[in-house]
């Protein structure tokens, strides 16, 4: 184990211990995720807003940016396996003339 595996490894189970006697009272633990319940709402709102004002200005969201990065990665490799099948019929026509 390296230097950095061990400082990984206690830096772990310190965070671990920090969170376990963040939540040991009931209270605090509920006001956390009360919070990070907040922090959520919060961001889903932004990620609304974000997205209309994109829209708005004829803007592409990073949405539909990924989105149409997965069906142009489908299309490339639909167009390849068609290639392939063109060449081997390509090859097939050419063995077969005399």
């Amino acid at each position: 184990m390296g230097l950095v595996d061990d400082a990984r490894k206690k830096g772990g189970r310190l965070a671990g211990k920090a969170v376990e006697k963040l939540f040991q009272d009931e209270k605090r633990a509920q006001k956390i995720a009360s919070v990070i319940g907040l922090v959520q709402r919060g961001k889903k709102a932004w990620d609304t807003a974000q997205e209309s004002a994109l829209k708005s200005l004829g803007v592409a969201s990073s949405g539909e940016m990924k989105a149409a990065g997965k069906r142009l990665a489908r299309l490339r490799k639909s167009a390849r396996a068609l290639d392939e099948k063109l060449a081997k019929v390509q090859r097939r026509v050419e063995g077969e003339k005399p």
